[in-house]
């Protein structure tokens, strides 16, 4: 079991009152003051901790490594899938935000990635993955709204999934009629493949960005 799915529910308690502390710079830059939570430690070594995320601690290597070893759907696709190039093709999807298309996942390389009929019963893991996304926003300087295309564009990439690397099935999916499928055929790339397409792209967006 990662430990991060023993955090959530024991640190229940400390998720809301860390979401309620105020925040300041001078609390940001001391390392030496008390953290809240339990850590984890990151590809890069970084020790991150969930219930008290800090911009100064995210490394985009951290995410794109996470996210190129984690597979979607729970692992109930046909072919190992990863987040990092569910995210790629958001990205490449969204013509008004690409860049937070590309990180629209990233918290998940901190706190997993959770099924939706799961994660719609779990508020205290949407207030932490929510608390983690505004340090991801505030380190890479996305705005924290949402754009709506990349919601779109989400769900698009969904209905391709399902279309490309899930078992076909006559199941009804809800989201079906409001969101076509992409028209590119998903073909799944090995973990090291799309850790360095996710960089690369996170590099061009960051510099233009700059």
């Amino acid at each position: 079991m990662n430990p991060i799915d023993v955090i959530i529910p024991t640190h229940a308690a400390l998720a809301r009152a860390a979401a309620s502390r105020p925040t300041s710079p001078t609390r940001r830059t001391r390392p030496s003051m008390k953290r809240y939570g339990d850590w984890l430690l990151t590809y890069t070594g970084q020790k991150f901790y969930p219930m008290d995320p800090r911009p100064e601690e995210i490394r985009i290597e951290d995410i794109a490594h996470s996210l190129a070893n984690i597979c979607r759907f729970g692992g109930h696709s046909l072919r190992f899938y990863s987040v990092a190039q569910h995210s790629i093709i958001v990205s490449r999807a969204c013509t008004q935000a690409p860049f937070q298309g590309l990180l629209h996942d990233a918290t998940e390389a901190y706190c997993g990635d959770i099924i939706r009929p799961i994660k719609i019963n779990m508020p205290e893991y949407r207030e932490l993955e929510s608390r983690i996304w505004l340090v991801v926003c505030e380190r890479f300087g996305l705005a924290p709204k949402m754009h709506p295309e990349v919601k779109v564009n989400d769900n698009r990439a969904l209905m391709t999934e399902r279309r490309d690397i899930l078992v076909h099935s006559d199941h009804e999916w809800s989201l079906a009629k409001d969101y076509p499928p992409l028209t590119d055929t998903i073909f799944p790339d090995p973990p090291t493949v799309a850790e360095s397409v996710f960089l690369t792209e996170f590099r061009h967006y960051w510099k233009e960005a700059a």
